[in-house]
């Protein structure tokens, strides 16, 4: 079965279709363990298999991990609503923990286009991101539809931060990463 990925890979590789690293193990045997194409395409910087790559949205799964953790621990329940951690958020009492997991909160998704000068130099970072968005009119009525949403799972990190009371960074380090062994995982400032 591993070989067919291999052909896979080996095929994106000779049409260009793939930049980045590959590692497969079996048996905790590593296969393969190659970098391809260009980290840095601007000074011709190779990938190598020790590359470390943003992986953006990736981190999805990491925050719906702490908060189930924390689900776990009997910290949160699921069918909370947003408002118990920010009093403020408008229509808060109507969204819960599960909406915003299953992208069906109706929360306007995080743009690019804000300025973000007042968020760097703000006292809590992370609230003035929520600050951002958070007085937008909701897409839909929570519940009803399915909206990918980058702006709950800040949210999300919010909460997690308000319950842990650390760092989203120092949760995730302490209770996922370390414990996997994910030590080439971690966050880029």
């Amino acid at each position: 079965m591993y070989r067919d990925a291999v052909k896979d890979i080996e095929n994106a590789i000779r049409t260009n279709k793939f930049n980045g690293a590959i590692r497969i193990e079996y048996n905790s045997e590593a296969i393969l363990s190659e970098g391809y194409g260009f980290a840095n395409f601007e000074h011709d910087v190779l990938n190598k298999p020790s590359t470390k790559f943003r992986i953006a949205s990736i981190t999805k799964p990491f925050t719906a991990a702490a908060i189930l953790q924390l689900y776990d621990k009997k910290l949160l329940k699921l069918d909370d609503t947003i408002d118990k951690y920010i009093p403020d958020y408008p229509r808060g009492g109507e969204i819960t923990i599960h909406h915003i997991l299953t992208h069906t909160s109706g929360i306007n998704d995080f743009g690019l286009e804000y300025d973000f000068y007042d968020v760097l130099h703000a006292d809590s970072m992370e609230e003035a991101l929520i600050d951002l968005f958070k007085f937008k009119p909701l897409q839909f009525e929570p519940g009803t539809k399915f909206s990918y949403s980058i702006s709950g799972f800040l949210i999300l990190g919010y909460i997690i931060e308000s319950i842990s009371k650390i760092k989203y960074e120092d949760y995730l380090k302490e209770y996922i990463l370390v414990p996997l062994n994910m030590h080439s995982t971690g966050f880029d400032h």
